[in-house]
């Protein structure tokens, strides 16, 4: 699947918007066609043109960009671990009914 660079001009803006897309389509007209329409429905008004390039996997600003999207996937995997690993309670279901934790003979009369 290629990559393809994703460039919107906007007219209050001074600096495109731009972003890197991994589309299963091979034809840059179809995804070019695609973009535009999606941008036309959010940018509305503002919006003054785009531009599509397609790379290839060992581009190096596609290898670069998958090092930065690694580098993240690994930040959030260590920032979610726990510390300390918590053991697993053990699951009683007396404990599901959450009323008198008593026995039925030991009840004081």
């Amino acid at each position: 699947m290629p990559y393809y660079k994703i460039t919107i001009w906007l007219k209050d803006q001074r600096k495109p918007v731009e972003g890197i897309r991994q589309y299963e389509l091979k034809n840059l007209d179809a995804v070019y066609i695609n973009t535009k329409r999606k941008a036309e429905a959010l940018y509305r008004s503002n919006l003054i043109d785009v531009e599509v390039l397609m790379y290839s996997r060992h581009s190096p600003t596609i290898k670069k960009y998958l090092e930065g999207v690694e580098r993240k996937r690994e930040d959030k995997r260590y920032i979610n671990m726990p510390s300390t690993p918590t053991p697993a309670k053990p699951y009683n279901r007396k404990d599901s009914y959450g009323g008198n934790k008593t026995p039925i003979g030991e009840k004081k009369k």
